[in-house]
């Protein structure tokens, strides 16, 4: 293995490293929606279910 493929590997080894990390942070933040405030949002919900999934 040649100088640079050893460089390109660690390079991608630490970026790896990096955004797995983050997207583990990021997703483990725990913004966890309480059952108390769903009749307040039901329009929102609404809304989203439509948007993913369209009226025919």
């Amino acid at each position: 293995m040649n100088r640079k493929k050893a460089i390109q590997s660690l390079l991608a080894f630490a970026a790896v490293g990096v955004s797995s990390v983050s997207i583990y942070e990021w997703t483990s933040t725990g913004h966890a929606v309480k059952l108390t405030e769903l009749p307040q949002k039901k329009q929102l919900i609404a809304e989203l279910a439509e948007t993913i999934i369209p009226p025919y």
